[in-house]
């Protein structure tokens, strides 16, 4: 049943909001195979939502000049282009389509939310001029290469997993600084030195490359944790391929960035990276295997913790007893009261972590 209801609406994509009050059109699963003229396009109507049928072709829209949400999901679209007069839209939802290139979004200047995923697209393009763009799903199509977003400077999540890309090359001057997840998942990125190319998006948090070559076990390559490696390069991240970096992931690569070989090699030495990779985080799984780098990451792990735990007791011994005068109070606190100390840790040292200075002051 065709169903069109007036209500006041939030209507959710991914984490884009847009609250109005309209009507909202759905006729989802209709078998519809095209958009006639008689298409209900009211003044009020501001959402449109036709997933699920065999539309080939977007037609007649350009009566639906209102319209802020469309989604024609899960149909037969060969073309888009259909959607150029909709310039007030902000969601754009046509995944699962045979959309095979992007067009008519020069005038959807407003356009917040896009989802383009598991098309036939082969490149990323046409893009740029939507420059209100947050999210952009590019996923599970046939693109080999970086395409130019440099213009979308509020875009936050980018998804190009499931696609052909080989090299990241091109991302320093083509991915906008403001992006705070990537997935690059299940790509065909064979050289793990491609990951310097990232680091100049220095706001991300959230990256994904898993099931990429160069993260792949091979019989020729000894086995490697290749996280702490990717921290090192970008320095802000909280969260790669669905995992959180841990705290000794977190140490491991500033050992990598400030003392290690790591950033030594470049783009064509995927080989002697992993080898080396293998030599200072190789794959453990028992205790007996642990190397001495880590053992001394757990005990600089140990000796945070440590000191944390002091600071804590002396300030709620300071909140205890506040009548106690400042000099009698200092006089309580031993010189070398923190073993952390004797290491020089500086949270005021240059680099990226605060602990930098206690890498080679462990025995």
């Amino acid at each position: 049943m065709l169903s069109c209801c007036t209500c006041f609406i939030l209507f959710v994509f991914s984490n884009i909001s847009v609250s109005f009050q309209g009507s909202v059109v759905n006729w989802s699963g209709q078998g519809l195979q095209k958009l006639g003229p008689n298409l209900p396009c009211e003044a009020d109507i501001h959402t449109l939502i036709l997933d699920k049928n065999q539309i080939i072709k977007l037609e007649n829209l350009e009566k639906c000049k209102r319209l802020i949400q469309l989604s024609v999901a899960n149909n037969r679209l060969v073309r888009m282009m259909g959607v150029a007069k909709l310039t007030l839209l902000r969601v754009l939802n046509l995944p699962h389509n045979s959309i095979g290139c992007v067009e008519g979004l020069k005038e959807l200047v407003h356009l917040e939310w896009l989802n383009l995923a598991g098309n036939n697209l082969k490149a990323m393009e046409q893009i740029n001029s939507c420059t209100a763009l947050q999210h952009l799903d590019l996923s599970d199509n046939n693109i080999s290469q970086i395409g130019d977003l440099s213009k979308l400077v509020s875009l936050k999540t980018l998804l190009l997993h499931g696609n052909i890309i080989t090299s990241l090359r091109m991302a320093p001057a083509y991915l906008p600084r403001s992006l705070a997840i990537l997935s690059l998942a299940e790509n065909e990125i064979r050289d793990l030195n491609e990951i310097s190319f990232l680091a100049s998006l220095t706001e991300l948090e959230q990256l994904s490359i898993m099931n990429n070559p160069c993260v792949m076990a091979t019989p020729s390559i000894p086995g490697f944790d290749y996280r702490p490696y990717i921290v090192s390069w970008c320095l802000n991240l909280r969260v790669l391929d669905g995992y959180v970096i841990s705290q000794k992931e977190s140490l491991k690569a500033e050992w990598l960035y400030s003392q290690g070989k790591g950033r030594a090699y470049r783009p064509g030495q995927h080989i002697q990276l992993v080898q080396y990779l293998a030599t200072v985080c190789p794959l453990t799984s028992t205790l007996g295997l642990q190397t001495a780098e880590d053992a001394k990451l757990e005990k600089i792990l140990s000796k945070q913790r440590f000191h944390q735990r002091q600071l804590m007791n002396q300030s709620q011994n300071e909140e205890l007893s506040p009548l106690v005068p400042v000099e009698t109070r200092a006089s309580l606190i031993p010189e070398h009261s923190s073993p952390v100390q004797d290491c020089q840790i500086s949270q005021e040292s240059e680099g990226p972590w605060p602990f930098t200075s206690i890498l080679t002051s462990v025995p």
